[in-house]
């Protein structure tokens, strides 16, 4: 799962306009974790994994399936 998740985090992430801050914000947690997420040291349970993808506006189905052109990942120092 590790570079397949790291990827489909930073696309539906940056696909939705959304910083890791906004992210996080948006699921309850600390960016840090996002990162973490995002860079592979620790894997989200799949409760986490539900709540960004419903963040990112898109069900589990949508989050696992073929991803389209990629967007260019959003600055993370923007709040």
């Amino acid at each position: 799962m590790g570079s397949d998740l790291r990827d489909r985090l930073r696309y539906w992430r940056s696909r939705a306009g959304l910083t890791q801050k906004q992210l996080a914000a948006a699921i309850g947690i600390d960016a840090a974790s996002i990162t973490r997420w995002q860079q592979g040291d620790v894997v989200p349970t799949t409760t986490r994994l539900l709540q960004v993808a419903e963040a990112c506006g898109v069900d589990m189905v949508t989050f696992w399936g073929p991803m389209p052109e990629a967007p260019a990942d959003v600055d993370e120092g923007a709040a």
